[in-house]
């Protein structure tokens, strides 16, 4: 299973609320690098967000987020919202995030048809801005939707 969010999958960022500098860019979460992280700006209040444009309609199976450290811009709490259209989205995780490093998944009840993935922090540890390492989607690329491309 690969992770759609990903540019080598076809993932790509459709926008973002903020980011610190060129270093910390939003644009890293794409990267398969784990090493490279979005800092939202320091400047900006919570919540901060990022929402993945996948390269084609997926059968959403699975999402999540990896932390490679433990920090106070850690997400203490966040959401994860899925979208067809990028106009209405459905809520599918809403919870509270164990303070430590490594990854987050969360598995949905029913796969969903979607194109978009919006991940929502709402709450750090007490610092400024947060801290994402990756973000993950993962699902079945409906092969009707690579046949319009061509």
């Amino acid at each position: 299973m690969q992770n759609l969010t990903l540019t080598e999958t076809g993932g790509k960022i459709h926008t973002y609320s903020s980011q610190y500098h060129h270093e910390s860019r939003c644009s890293n979460l794409s990267l398969r690098d784990p090493s490279l992280v979005w800092f939202s700006s320091v400047r900006e209040q919570l919540p901060q967000y990022v929402i993945f444009k996948l390269r084609n309609l997926t059968k959403l199976s699975r999402v999540g987020i990896y932390l490679h450290g433990e920090n106070n811009q850690n997400p203490k709490h966040m959401q994860i919202l899925i979208s067809k259209d990028d106009k209405n989205y459905e809520k599918i995780v809403d919870t509270e995030v164990e303070h430590r490093a490594g990854d987050f998944l969360f598995d949905l009840e029913e796969e969903k048809v979607i194109q978009y993935v919006k991940y929502v922090i709402t709450k750090n540890r007490g610092g400024s801005g947060i801290y994402v390492s990756k973000c993950y989607a993962f699902g079945e690329v409906l092969e009707e939707t690579k046949e319009k491309e061509k």
